[in-house]
């Protein structure tokens, strides 16, 4: 996968983001539906907004507002959030830059998970969750700096992962920011380590006949008579089945065992 901003595709190349974008969901501005992803100038509401808050702006916030597919109530968004974090975005690749410290394992692993989940929204076109993830990462990004690590590994793949998205802020970070003499568009997707993008622990939903009735901290790896054995020896479960029998366990390690009780 080559970076390509909003010009020329995602993965195979067959279609463009925009084109895509046209296809799909509509922006309702003061009660005129337009292309979700195209500011024409006789749609004086959006070009507006382009002119006070950027392109990327406007194009994250309509990315971000849902489902891909979706319409959308432009009234229901808010392009201050998005904007607001795009400065943070831009500060914190900046500050990252000048931090001398260690960059912390912790972020090294968010990172890399931040790869490995964005790669995977952008591919099924989910960019209103591989935006969220985005937001998690400039979290942790900050988190780290302000308590006097580096983050030089996060601060490039934050901008490599926005190209497609904010394409112009992406640039100036990559050029500016970063120091780097060639387009940000024209550099390899980056790649995740397995390693760090595992997860030590993840959460094992137990329910009672599809209704969650507790939570617990479980290995990645848990086989599935392990999450079985977890679920059936919970005191929330033990209490609630109170004798009853279960009929039947539907699991689906590691984040889910439904226990199926028996007919009264």
């Amino acid at each position: 996968m080559r970076l390509v901003g909003l010009t020329g595709g995602i993965g195979s190349g067959k279609s463009t983001v925009a084109d895509l974008l046209r296809q799909k969901g509509a922006v309702v501005v003061d009660a005129d539906d337009v292309a979700r992803s195209v500011v024409e100038p006789g749609e004086p509401a959006l070009a507006a907004l382009v002119e006070r808050f950027g392109a990327d702006t406007v194009r994250l916030t309509m990315l971000f507002a849902g489902p891909f597919e979706d319409d959308v109530d432009w009234k229901t968004v808010s392009t201050e959030g998005i904007h607001k974090w795009l400065r943070r975005v831009h500060r914190a690749v900046f500050d990252a830059v000048a931090a001398t410290g260690e960059e912390p394992l912790e972020l090294r692993r968010a990172t890399h998970r931040t790869i490995q989940g964005v790669t995977h929204d952008l591919e099924r076109y989910g960019f209103n969750v591989a935006i969220s993830k985005l937001m998690v990462l400039t979290n942790e990004l900050t988190k780290a700096l302000g308590e006097g690590g580096g983050g030089r590994e996060a601060a490039e793949s934050l901008a490599l992962l926005l190209a497609p998205l904010a394409p112009f802020l992406a640039e100036e970070l990559w050029r500016e920011a970063l120091g780097h003499g060639s387009s940000v568009h024209t550099e390899q997707w980056p790649s995740f380590d397995p390693e760090l993008a595992r997860e030590d622990h993840v959460t094992l939903v137990v329910q009672v006949d599809g209704k969650v009735r507790d939570k617990m901290e479980v290995s990645p790896d848990i086989s599935q008579a392990e999450a079985e054995r977890r679920a059936l020896d919970s005191e929330r479960v033990q209490r609630l089945l109170d004798g009853r029998r279960v009929d039947r366990v539907i699991a689906r390690p590691p984040r889910l065992v439904n226990l199926v009780t028996a007919p009264a």
